[in-house]
């Protein structure tokens, strides 16, 4: 998908709330693969739309602005090993998940299913809710 404007595989609804909400325009907008890791470090949850208005995460417009970078599956892989920073671990899963066809998705994204790290997870009403990152690695790829 490298040659493709990977910021497609995002619906045009929520690419348009991303791109409204506050904390895209103050701070995604001259990110690049080393200063979102400062980003992700921030990160409290994991997420999609939540709340009346269906407002982004923080989580999912760095998601997207990975994708939007195009970032390098290298890079990506990096973020993956590392272990001290759960949610940028959580950011690289979901950008492969995205990017990565299905035969080898499942090689990359395995090991985490013996990854018991916790998450929290912001649900569709803007509660937050506990899950691990094996979980959440089971639902990306079976969901």
């Amino acid at each position: 998908m490298s040659e493709k404007n990977l910021t497609q595989l995002i619906d045009k609804t929520t690419r348009n709330r991303i791109f409204s909400c506050r904390y895209w325009k103050e701070e995604c907008f001259a990110l690049n693969a080393e200063s979102i890791i400062d980003k992700a470090i921030k990160l409290k949850c994991i997420g999609g739309l939540y709340g009346g208005s269906k407002k982004p995460t923080k989580f999912l417009c760095l998601v997207f602005k990975m994708l939007q970078m195009n970032l390098p599956r290298e890079i990506c892989e990096l973020y993956l090993a590392e272990r001290e920073y759960k949610y940028l671990t959580a950011m690289a899963i979901l950008f492969l998940r995205l990017t990565v066809k299905a035969p080898e998705i499942y090689s990359l994204l395995e090991p985490f299913y013996v990854d018991n790290r916790k998450l929290k997870s912001k649900n569709s009403i803007g509660i937050l809710e506990l899950t691990f990152i094996d979980k959440f690695v089971e639902d990306l790829l079976s969901q």
